[in-house]
């Protein structure tokens, strides 16, 4: 006697359904894996940081260089101005220079403008809140 033909498997075979649980579960990591991969993150946000620490020590570190340089520019520059004044306006003088009016009036604005806003465009630019990171 022959026998009689097995029914299809159910959508819900329990084989089937165990197959896929444990499938399901081997992709999950274990827990000493999320354990290590915690500590990974917490030290790789450590290390960043860390980083972000030693940039803000730099910045700050070329800031107070450039501010000083910056002082002693500007300096510099208004001894040179003053001294041009000074022989422009001393006759007695071997270093006598001779300048009309309308030359000294014209070098004494723009020098004094070009001081201003020198050192405030580079003030701005090294203290600046929103880019100190």
């Amino acid at each position: 006697m022959a026998e009689p033909p097995k029914p299809p498997p159910s959508p819900l075979d329990p084989q089937k359904v165990r197959e896929i649980i444990s499938k399901i579960r081997a992709s999950f990591p274990s827990p000493e894996a999320k354990q290590s991969t915690q500590q990974e993150e917490k030290y790789l946000e450590g290390e960043l940081q860390k980083e972000q620490l030693n940039t803000l020590k730099q910045n700050n570190a070329e800031r107070k260089k450039y501010a000083k340089n910056i002082f002693w520019f500007t300096i510099g520059w208004a001894i040179a101005i003053i001294i041009v004044v000074i022989f422009s306006g001393w006759d007695n003088c071997y270093f006598h220079l001779k300048f009309s009016d309308a030359v000294l009036i014209t070098l004494i604005t723009t020098t004094t403008v070009n001081f201003f806003g020198f050192f405030l465009l580079v003030i701005k630019y090294l203290f600046n809140p929103d880019k100190s990171t």
